[in-house]
Parts: structure tokens; sequence; C-alpha cells
């Protein structure tokens, strides 16, 4: 083979190859920099999006039931996660480990105002929390878990008494030897029930209660509008603008239910 024939083969070779990395960058395949990310790996910043499926079901967390008026998980802070909105704390409140992540725990002076209750409207209602009394009262006084002023309340009374208002169904199942017990009101305008832990303790007939629509204040750990404040822990506190079943308290009660 001559020599002039030898440099055209070269320089069709050349030509070739450039047009074959030209085609490739059409493509959007870049050779270098595909390499120096298989290299540096998921920290190079690779697109994966289409292995992320969206369709994937979200686990179900205690704020996630529609009908809830108010879920407070007291996870350092006292915002509302069913409707939005922070609770106007009075007095003082710290947090410390409780029955799922951190609870609050309340002075004998503290209670926090719920932003919004007024607006509440509800024919039946069922109210849960973890209750951990440091103190109980004596004689004839009572302190306040909650209170929606004019409609219902639970409050807790001498020996550890819990009291589902309006109806009075009384049980004693709390005590201040630090052990957590989940507590459950709930009201279905014929009956009211007072859980304890799960269990059904005490029944009365629900009578007339008050419409939820009357414009009314709440307040967890005390009394509305004042007054009763409740010492000790709460965690995990809920407000449903329902009846909730047996099967349902009992569930909640577990604590290693989601």
């Amino acid at each position: 083979m001559g020599a002039r024939h030898r440099q055209r083969l070269v320089v069709a070779s050349a030509f070739a190859a450039v047009a074959v990395c030209v085609g490739l960058a059409a493509c959007g395949l870049d050779i270098e920099g595909t390499a120096r990310r298989e290299d540096a790996g998921v920290d190079a910043g690779e697109d994966r999006s289409e292995e992320v499926r969206t369709d994937a079901p979200v686990a179900a967390g205690p704020c996630s039931d529609p009908s809830l008026l108010l879920c407070l998980r007291f996870e350092g802070s006292f915002v509302d996660e069913a409707r939005g909105g922070r609770l106007e704390v009075e007095g003082g409140v710290t947090f410390e480990p409780g029955v799922e992540g951190t609870a609050a725990v309340f002075e004998e002076s503290a209670s926090a105002d719920v932003a919004g209750a007024e607006t509440w409207s509800y024919d039946a209602i069922s109210v849960e929390a973890w209750v951990k009394p440091l103190a109980l009262p004596t004689g004839g006084q009572r302190v306040g878990l909650f209170d929606k002023d004019g409609s219902i309340g639970i409050f807790v009374y001498a020996n550890g008494e819990v009291g589902c208002s309006p109806a009075s169904a009384r049980a004693a199942v709390l005590s201040t030897d630090g052990v957590w017990v989940h507590v459950a009101c709930v009201w279905d305008k014929t009956v009211t029930r007072l859980y304890a832990n799960g269990v059904e303790r005490f029944s009365a007939d629900a009578g007339f209660i008050p419409p939820g629509d009357a414009g009314t204040r709440a307040v967890v750990g005390g009394n509305a509008p004042s007054g009763d404040r409740f010492h000790g822990g709460l965690d995990t506190f809920r407000v449903f603008g329902r009846v909730r079943s047996a099967a349902e308290v009992a569930r909640a009660a577990d604590a290693s239910a989601p």
C-alpha cells in the first residue's frame, strides 16, 4: 500500500471517530461524565427518580384520622397536628420521654388553651390521652384533663377517679406511681363510656350533650375558662368529632400500635 493511500485511511478513521463521539453526545450520552458518576456513586447526584414509587402506601399515624378535631403528640411543642396552629400555653410545661416520643409535663400552674375550638361542630365526641399524674386532688377538689366549656369535660378527682362529664361516668384508674394510663371518654348522645387502658370501666346515661358549635373555649390540662389545673404528664392527646368504637380505643391503648 502506497504512503498516500495509507494517509487517506488515517484521515478517514479520524473523521469516523469524531462522528461517533458527536453521535453519542447528541443522544445524551456523556462518556466521560458517566465514568465520573460511576466512580462517585449516588453522591454525585445521579438521577434515580424512576426508581421511586409514588404510589407507595403511607403509614397511618396518630394524627391521620380525618375526624380529628385536635391532635397533640407533644414532640417538643404544642402544635395541633390535626388542624394546624399552636396552643397557647400558660404556666410552666416541660417535655420528657413519654409513651410515644416525648410527652408534656404540666406544672401545677399550667394549662393550654385550644385555638379554634370555638368553631368545632359535633354531634358525638371522643377524647383520648395517655395520662401520668404527679399529684392527685384531695377532698372535694378536682383537676381537668380536658374541658370544652358548657359541653363536655374529663376531670380527675380524689383517689385517682376519672370522670367523663356530663353523665358522671367515674372510675378510679389513676395513681401517682409513675405509670402511664390510657384514658378515653366517649359520648354518643345516649351513653357516656369511660375506658382505661382499652377496657371499658364505666358507662352511664349521657342525657343531653350541649352542641359542639356553641362557640365556647376548650382547655387541655385544666378547666375552661380557668382553674382546676392538672399536674402531671400527657401524651398523644386526641379529640375526635365522632364515636370511637371499643376496638379503636383498645388499639389506641396498645402502645405498640402505629
